[in-house]
This record gives structure tokens, C-alpha cells and sequence, in this order.
């Protein structure tokens, strides 16, 4: 028997996601810093048809040990995702992304992405996306610091809010931790001596980025170019680096 087929519509205006919550089996959208937003959004699909149909949200954020790191990290990685209107759908190229980040301020991103070093101004804002009561949290941590992220959010952050079920929505089990997995994977092709880095039992893993985790050496001279498309994974994202200087 061949699974059925799910269609989700992706959308980030109320308008496309009216039109999305006729035809769609569920939406697919984005959130910021501003929880209100995709409130919007997920009303807005579930109006025009969406009711009793999935909400499958991904949000940014970044987090790091001080606040210093994580703004710096954030502007780095970030900064061209956070210009406004239209301009965004236009930009070709991933230079065209750096000039447009060097325009950015302090103010303009904390506008549109969650920064913080404090656990309870993450847990806060979670949770708020949460009670939108969406099928899926798919967080995405823009700064480099990956392993950092999935075992500090994975021992501290996902565990306080599965602890208060009556103040917020369930977890979704995408947002379980990883080190909770049942069956550990041992080891990671990708990776040059096959080494499985994070928690023993987790699913995830993250390589190091540069030929230097790599299992193969590249065939050819690594550019800072290179380095700041491996740094960026996945290829949606931006550009790692502002400048290749």
C-alpha cells in the first residue's frame, strides 16, 4: 500500500496563507521575534480553510553563552535575512545578500530575531509560539555554535517546557531531545575518522565545518568562499560570512 501523499502549502503573509488553507493539507511558515506575526499568519490559513488542519512552523533564533557572542554570531549569520518589504525575494546572488547585510543594525535585528543569551527569554518566547497550537517547532539556531545549542536547549530548555503542560501547548515530538533517542547511531560517514560528536544517544550530527572534519580532503584549493557555504548548511540559509575578507 503507497503512503498518501500530504501537500502543505508554504506561506508568510495572511494573504497567501488565506489562499494557502483552501487547497493545502497544511501550512508551512516562519517565525520571529515577534510572536504576534505568525499569529496572524496561522489565523489568517485557518480562516480560509485551514481549521483542524496542521501548522508547521520553523523559528530562528540565536543563543550563545553571553550576550556578546550571541548578537555578534547573529549578525554575522543573519543579518541580510532581516531586511524588509520585497527585497529579499529579489536578491540573485549570495553577494548580493553581503551588501545588503552591511546596512543592518543592532536595532533592525533584534526587530526580527530572537537574540539572547538567557535560557528563560528563549523558554518565554517558545513558549508563546507554542500556544499557537502548531503540529510542529522546528527551531533553527543561526549561530555556529550548533553543538552548544542542541545539548544546552536539549537539557535545560525542551525539558521546562514539557514541565508545564496546563501554561502551555504540548511539545511536539520533532522538539523532543535528541539524547532521549532509543537507538544511538554509532558512527558518521561524513566525518574523517567516522567520530559521532554530541550526546552518545542522539540522532543529530553536527560536523565541524572546513576540509579539516571532512572524510575526504577536497580536490581542489578550500576558498573562504568554501568555507562560508560549509559554515552556512543548509544551503538555504545565507551566506556564513558578510565579507570573505
Amino acid at each position: 500500500m503507497k503512503p498518501s501523499l500530504v501537500w502543505h502549502g508554504a506561506a508568510v503573509s495572511t494573504e497567501t496563507a488565506r489562499w494557502v488553507g483552501r487547497w493545502a493539507d497544511g501550512l508551512l511558515t516562519t517565525a520571529g521575534a515577534d510572536a504576534r506575526k505568525v499569529s496572524q499568519v496561522a489565523d489568517a490559513f485557518r480562516a480560509g480553510g485551514g481549521e483542524n488542519k496542521p501548522v508547521v512552523l520553523q523559528a530562528a533564533l540565536s543563543w550563545a553563552t553571553t550576550e556578546q557572542e550571541a548578537l555578534a554570531e547573529a549578525m554575522h549569520q543573519w543579518a541580510g535575512c532581516t531586511i524588509g518589504g520585497e527585497v529579499a525575494w529579489d536578491l540573485r546572488r549570495p553577494a548580493d545578500f553581503d551588501l545588503v547585510a552591511r546596512t543592518v543594525c543592532e536595532g533592525d535585528l533584534r526587530e526580527t530575531l530572537p537574540v539572547s543569551e538567557s535560557l528563560a527569554f528563549h523558554e518565554d518566547w517558545i513558549g508563546e509560539l507554542l500556544e499557537l497550537d502548531v503540529a510542529e517547532l522546528h527551531l533553527h539556531q543561526v549561530g555556529r555554535n550548533q553543538m552548544g545549542f542542541i545539548e544546552t536547549f536539549g537539557d535545560k530548555v525542551l525539558p521546562a517546557l514539557k514541565a508545564e503542560p496546563g501554561a502551555r501547548a504540548e511539545i511536539s515530538p520533532t522538539m523532543v531531545e535528541t539524547r532521549n533517542r532509543t537507538a544511538p547511531t554509532q558512527g558518521a560517514s561524513a566525518y574523517r575518522q567516522g567520530e559521532k560528536p554530541g550526546p552518545q544517544t542522539g540522532e543529530v550530527q553536527v560536523r565541524e565545518a572546513g576540509p579539516e572534519a571532512m572524510r575526504t580532503s577536497p580536490k581542489r584549493r578550500w576558498t573562504k568562499a568554501d568555507q562560508a557555504s560549509d559554515e552556512s548548511f543548509p544551503a538555504s540559509d545565507p551566506p556564513a560570512a558578510n565579507r570573505f575578507d
